[in-house]
């Protein structure tokens, strides 16, 4: 029996995968540079802090890590609010999960104030009741499995219980 569910947030519960496909080059653009070729390929695996550490050593950017961080954060709230919709019965699967007692959860490496503001314009999403944003450690990347063997009392269940999504 399932007790509780973890939930990716982009392409998992909102159709949002392809801001990503040319966000690098966009924001770049729009400070006053031009890309290099592949330069979306090359932070496919980049946590937002390692991309704008990129954009200062390969492109001599001259904004701090925290201003880059921030204006791409912009964008993607920018994003987010105005173009993002729900994955098709996302909304019904949640409602499913939550009358059945199922807690849920969300680990993203999006910035949980974009997160939660999507999430609140959304119908249904009133039942995600916990965030967790381990990836916004500045040294993980998406890829790493850290999260998903860490410790999640706050769950207060036994790992066979929950389903990762």
């Amino acid at each position: 029996m399932i007790k509780n569910a973890i939930f990716d947030v982009d392409g998992t519960l909102l159709d949002s995968m392809f801001i990503w496909d040319t966000l690098g080059e966009t924001y770049l653009r729009s400070i006053g540079y031009t890309p290099k070729e592949n330069l979306n390929e090359t932070f496919k695996n980049m946590s937002l802090y390692q991309a704008a550490c990129y954009y200062i050593s390969e492109y001599g950017v001259t904004l701090s890590v925290e201003e880059i961080m921030d204006g791409v954060n912009l964008m993607i709230r920018d994003f987010y609010l105005n173009d993002v919709k729900l994955k098709p019965y996302a909304a019904d699967f949640l409602q499913r999960l939550n009358s059945k007692g199922i807690r849920m959860c969300i680990a993203t490496a999006t910035d949980k104030i974009i997160v939660e503001a999507v999430l609140e314009k959304c119908d249904g999403f009133n039942t995600v009741a916990v965030f967790d944003e381990f990836e916004k450690q500045q040294d993980k990347v998406k890829n790493f499995s850290d999260y998903f063997l860490k410790d999640h009392s706050n769950f207060e269940t036994f790992w066979n219980f929950v389903l990762n999504i």
